[in-house]
């Protein structure tokens, strides 16, 4: 399995770390989806900005990247986020923070990341039922999210922590996206 195998090159310096997403990070790694920092380190621990979040998800679902423009105050015709950002929108995978931003900068919670992901499965075309089981923590889940929430736990895409709990406010790790875009893609067979 992906969690499990050892890469025949370490690609990145510090995957020791969190042994068990090494499998999921250097497979996406590999297909060129997720990327180091450029210093021979993935920093599997550090928390993924939204813009970074929709290049892997844009990378993943091999969605086209050639328009540029994104209509949010924050996203400049030209950087080179704004390519993915356009082409999740036009994909219904993104919609901003509601206030006419997308939210450069800002870290991506593992609510939102949810709900992302579950629009990428649509794009792909693949439809879920949501799980019937709550994640201990379920109460602190925006509403927006509950449903993405409980369709990725049913797949088998998210998990709790060993206390059951979501974590729904928490900033998702580089990590962690490796396994739920690994989980994303084996259910869409990409």
């Amino acid at each position: 399995t992906p969690g499990t195998s050892q890469p025949q090159n370490d690609m990145f310096a510090d995957l020791d770390e969190v042994s068990w997403a090494k499998g999921y990070i250097v497979s996406l790694a590999n297909r060129g989806i997720l990327s180091g920092k450029g210093d021979g380190r993935f920093y599997p621990g550090a928390s993924m900005l939204r813009e970074e979040f929709v290049k892997v998800i844009a990378a993943a679902c091999k969605i086209d990247i050639s328009s540029e423009h994104a209509d949010f105050s924050d996203v400049a015709d030209g950087a080179w986020y704004a390519p993915y950002i356009a082409a999740c929108v036009n994909a219904d995978i993104v919609n901003g923070t509601g206030d006419g931003r997308f939210g450069i900068g800002a870290t991506i919670t593992r609510e939102d990341a949810a709900v992302m992901i579950v629009r990428a499965l649509e794009y792909a075309g693949v439809e879920s039922a949501s799980a019937e089981e709550n994640f201990a923590d379920e109460r602190e889940i925006s509403s927006y999210a509950q449903e993405a929430v409980k369709k990725l736990r049913k797949l088998g895409i998210i998990s709790g922590d060993d206390n059951g709990n979501f974590k729904p406010k928490a900033a998702i790790s580089r990590a962690e996206v490796s396994k739920i875009i690994y989980g994303m893609l084996d259910i869409i067979g990409g």
